[in-house]
């Protein structure tokens, strides 16, 4: 048998973007304007950094955002991060359904930090990291974590804290 090459088609204007697939059609709106160099907006200090198996943190994140899920209606929720030594304990409740409380083994270097998450875009930016072991950066309680391949500096996604009462 013989295999037929879809074409995918592009064309531009002053303001969009187009794409042609098949019967699919996209348009993405262009974008114009000067945007901070991303290398000034990530932080570059980090108050504690840790090293964690990339699946297993994954997986504790998939389970505390279940805890609040039906409060959040699949916009997250806010989960606490309290890493002490070697152990990140992730915590998560709900009035409805209860709590989860797990303790994640991480490799932690700098201080103790307690700081709340929306726990959607740690698992967003865990998802589509391929390496077997995260590193994340914690600048403060109320300040951007840096979560990236441990090892690799090629992919960086920059997560903001919740503050809560």
């Amino acid at each position: 048998g013989s295999e037929e090459e879809e074409r995918v088609y592009m064309g531009f204007s002053e303001s969009s973007v187009f794409f042609t697939y098949g019967t699919v059609y996209a348009r993405s709106g262009l974008i114009d304007g000067m945007f901070p160099r991303h290398e000034e907006i990530f932080p570059k200090n980090a108050v504690t950094s840790v090293i964690a198996d990339t699946q297993a943190l994954l997986d504790c994140f998939n389970r505390a955002s279940f805890i609040r899920q039906k409060e959040f209606k699949g916009r997250g929720s806010i989960v606490k991060h309290h890493i002490r030594d070697s152990i990140m304990n992730i915590c998560s409740r709900s009035s409805d359904i209860g709590e989860i409380n797990e303790e994640i083994h991480v490799e932690k270097t700098g201080e103790d930090m307690e700081v709340n998450f929306n726990v959607r875009y740690f698992i967003e930016a865990l998802r589509v990291i391929n390496s077997e072991k995260v590193r994340i950066d914690y600048t403060g309680p109320a300040s951007a974590a840096v979560i990236k391949p441990d090892g690799n500096d090629d992919y960086a996604c920059m997560v903001l804290p919740i503050r809560t009462r």
